[in-house]
C-alpha cells in the first residue's frame, strides 16, 4: 500500500483535516493534546470549524 492513498484509506482525509484545523497549537501536556484533538474531531463531525 502506498504511504498516502486517501482513496484506499478514508482516515487519511480525517487526519488531513485535523492537522489543518490544529495549525500551530501548543499544549503543555498529553491530556491537553487529547482534549484539543477530541474537540476538533467533534467540531469537524458536526460540520463546524
Amino acid at each position: 500500500m502506498p504511504a498516502y492513498a486517501p482513496e484506499l484509506n478514508p482516515d487519511e482525509g480525517v487526519w488531513s483535516l485535523l492537522k489543518r484545523a490544529m495549525g500551530n497549537f501548543v499544549v503543555a501536556n498529553l491530556p491537553g493534546l487529547v482534549r484539543i484533538i477530541k474537540r476538533k474531531l467533534r467540531r469537524s463531525s458536526t460540520g463546524r470549524t
